[in-house]
């Protein structure tokens, strides 16, 4: 006997009862399946194998970003105290940058050597 003939059969408060019953698992095998899809997105372990280091200052940059929201502030303690001192070595990451620049620079005008066969 077929679900149709079957359903004909009820009562119109059966048929409701058992429509209403069908939606309530349709939604729960919904909800599980959307579960299990946010479960695998969400899990950091495929990020971390592929991409370490990536990983690694994402975290320290929001540990750092939530330390400056803090109420007691840690991060911001931490940046009065080492402010100076990344002011002081601006300069010499300047000169380094330049440095390395004339290098590349007298690198690339440089003649290069041939060699011949």
């Amino acid at each position: 006997m077929s679900a149709k003939s079957q359903d004909s059969r009820l009562s119109e408060s059966e048929f409701l009862a058992r429509q209403a019953a069908d939606a309530k698992a349709a939604i729960q095998q919904t909800l599980t399946e959307m579960k299990h899809v946010v479960l695998e997105v969400a899990d950091p372990r495929p990020y971390i194998r592929d991409y370490p280091v990536m990983t690694l200052c994402a975290a320290a940059g929001a540990g750092f970003v939530t330390s400056l929201l803090s109420p007691r502030g840690a991060g911001k303690k931490l940046l009065a105290a080492t402010w100076p001192l990344l002011r002081a070595a601006r300069p010499l990451a300047r000169s380094a940058t330049k440095a390395a620049a004339a290098a590349v620079g007298a690198a690339q005008t440089a003649p290069q050597e041939t060699s011949t066969i």
